[in-house]
């Protein structure tokens, strides 16, 4: 597989959770990380570029796209990494999508994922920011025509608006694609797209179903 990697300015995003952090907490509602929202946005990408949601056939040299947004999420547990599948995506709000990922990080910390939530995926992400990682190549998994590895957030200074210089929250963001049927120009289009709207949340709302 090849891949594209890029650097994703995450601070208005990381500045909206805090916002809706305290209104959650007012709530006696645990609010959304990070996680949920970038799982929404590489849905509404995806939408824009189906071909990422695809597997390959190596039989018959052909590939299938699927309508359903099932995204794999690598998760490190004390009895080794497993890769359950949130599914349906693109019809789940970021609050849907962060209690689905809740409901699967306890099943796995406890050794209790059923088949049916370890099976379907069509695109897989993997956080290796969670545990330290800056870089990562991810490897594709399950014959997924695309993998999306996520690196932490760091807190860097960068210049913006022309010469101010200020702490910007960043993140390393990589496609493993299988480039079979999945071309360098659509990675970096989905890429693009995927960009706009992690660095543009307001405009992710506006578009979400």
């Amino acid at each position: 597989p090849k891949g594209k990697k890029e650097e994703v300015d995450l601070s208005e995003l990381v500045e909206l959770r805090g916002t809706l952090r305290a209104s959650f907490e007012k709530a006696g509602l645990k609010a959304p990380t990070v996680t949920p929202f970038i799982i929404k946005a590489i849905s509404m990408a995806m939408g824009k570029h189906p071909i990422v949601n695809s597997k390959f056939n190596a039989t018959n040299d052909s590939y299938k796209m699927f309508g359903a947004h099932n995204v794999s999420v690598a998760i490190d547990t004390p009895n080794g990494l497993v890769v359950p599948t949130i599914k349906n995506c693109e019809a789940l709000s970021v609050v849907e999508i962060q209690q689905e990922l809740m409901r699967l990080q306890q099943l796995a910390a406890t050794n209790k994922l059923q088949p049916n939530d370890l099976t379907g995926g069509t695109v897989s992400i993997s956080n290796v920011g969670v545990i330290g990682g800056t870089y990562v190549k991810a490897i594709l998994f399950d014959g997924q025509a695309a993998i999306i590895a996520l690196g932490r957030i760091q807190r860097v200074p960068k210049y913006v608006k022309g010469d101010k210089l200020e702490p910007r929250e960043v993140m390393h963001v990589a496609v493993s694609a299988d480039h079979r049927h999945l071309d360098g120009a659509t990675v970096a289009r989905f890429m693009t797209d995927l960009r706009m709207y992690l660095e543009n949340p307001g405009l992710m709302l506006t578009q979400m179903r």
